[in-house]
C-alpha cells in the first residue's frame, strides 16, 4: 500500500511539475494581456483604416470614371472620331 501511494505521489508531483514547466514556456498570462492589447489597438485604429480605404474606394471610382469618359470620347460613332485615345499612354 506505501508503494502505491508513493507511486501515486509521484505521478501527482510529476503533473504538476511538467505543468508549471509548460506555463512557464508557454506564459499563458502574457499572452493574454497581448491578446487584449492587439485587440484594444484594432478597435482604435478602425476608424482609421476605413477612412483609408473609402479613400482608396474613390480614387479607384475616379479612375474608372476617367477610363469609361475617355473611351466615350475615343468612340469612333459619337463623331469626335477618337483623338482622346493617347491621353493614358
Amino acid at each position: 500500500m506505501a508503494i502505491a501511494t508513493n507511486v501515486m505521489l509521484n505521478n501527482i508531483m510529476f503533473f504538476f511539475k511538467t505543468s508549471a514547466k509548460l506555463a512557464e514556456q508557454n506564459n499563458i498570462f502574457m499572452q493574454f494581456f497581448n491578446g487584449c492589447v492587439v485587440t484594444i489597438n484594432n478597435i482604435l485604429t478602425a476608424n482609421r483604416r476605413l477612412q483609408i480605404a473609402k479613400y482608396r474606394v474613390s480614387k479607384l471610382r475616379y479612375r474608372v470614371h476617367q477610363m469609361e469618359k475617355i473611351i466615350q470620347d475615343s468612340n469612333p460613332y459619337n463623331g469626335k472620331e477618337g483623338k482622346k485615345i493617347n491621353h493614358l499612354r
